[in-house]
């Protein structure tokens, strides 16, 4: 089996609430949904590096990344298999 590498982030916010965003409505995986800020990994960068170009690429915030805390696997709706770091 031939998995990628995907990263989420949970941002909490200083009041205590945390952000979600809705995939574009012609994603490829999961259209339409809400989740937590993220996306795919090259091997260059470490999980936190793509973190933090996603979220920017995303959202345009600057966020400090802590470790992860989770690592779960999932199939995209066009079969692609990841491995996901959150």
């Amino acid at each position: 089996m031939n998995y990628k590498l995907a990263v989420k982030g949970i941002i909490r916010c200083y009041d205590g609430k945390i952000l979600i965003v809705k995939r574009s409505d012609s994603d490829d995986h999961k259209p339409g949904i809400w989740e937590a800020v993220g996306g795919g990994m090259n091997g260059e960068t470490s999980p936190q590096e793509a973190l933090l170009r996603e979220i920017h690429e995303e959202v345009g915030l600057e966020v400090k990344v802590s470790e992860p805390f989770n690592v779960f696997s999932f199939v995209k709706d066009n079969g692609e298999m990841k491995i996901g770091i959150s």
